[in-house]
């Protein structure tokens, strides 16, 4: 299956906690949860499904409540309005984007090399080791709308945050990864190339142990 962005959902400046729906079409989807905030290092992701939610990274935008995180779970079966919540400690926005891909290496999602992260407007750049990928990042400013860089997608913007995402059959090598905006500049971003699954991978089968029968002597 090649790589596809299955759904996507964002929810914005919602005080203290934000809940993010959304559902699926494929089964073994990978999630990645993008979430930007302004009241302190935000806890946990939880959902209604009763996933298992990984941190991938987290960047600080220049204040010590100022955070930009990246989570990520997987969906072995189709998700069907499920309801994702992020709380932080403090009255503050938070906002949250989830990208549902399919065809993803949902046991070890991300290329070894595929990860950045970047604060004070500086360009993030990231090279993957293999052909197929699915590469997303978001940012986070204070005052001025985003839209997607050169090649990307934009999947939401705010006057806060912004997400985007280009999936490549290729190899890539520095590849600049930015946003256009006006006067202000990203206070920080993330970025993460997601790995296709193995072509024919077959699932793992439980052990069954073989019997042999001894032959049957002459009578």
């Amino acid at each position: 299956m090649a790589l596809a962005l299955d759904a996507s959902a964002d929810a914005d400046s919602v005080p203290f906690s934000v809940s993010v729906t959304i559902s699926t079409t494929t089964t073994n989807c990978l999630l990645l949860l993008f979430v930007n905030n302004n009241g302190g290092v935000p806890g946990t992701p939880s959902d209604v499904a009763g996933l298992t939610w990984t941190r991938f990274a987290s960047v600080n935008a220049g204040d010590p409540d100022q955070w930009l995180e990246l989570w990520w779970a997987v969906a072995a079966a189709v998700l069907t309005g499920d309801v994702i919540t992020v709380t932080q400690p403090n009255s503050a926005t938070i906002g949250a984007t989830v990208l549902a891909v399919s065809g993803a290496d949902t046991s070890s999602p991300f290329d070894g090399a595929g990860g950045s992260t970047a604060s004070v407007g500086v360009a993030m750049s990231i090279t993957t080791t293999v052909a197929d990928t699915f590469i997303t990042a978001s940012y986070r400013n204070f005052l001025d709308t985003m839209t997607a860089g050169a090649g990307f997608t934009g999947i939401s913007s705010s006057g806060f945050s912004m997400t985007e995402y280009e999936i490549f059959s290729s190899a890539q090598t520095a590849l600049t990864i930015d946003n256009t905006q006006g006067g202000d500049t990203s206070k920080c971003g993330i970025a993460a190339a997601v790995k296709i699954a193995s072509a024919g991978a077959a699932p793992s089968q439980p052990y069954q142990p073989h019997y042999q029968r001894a032959p049957l002597l002459a009578q």
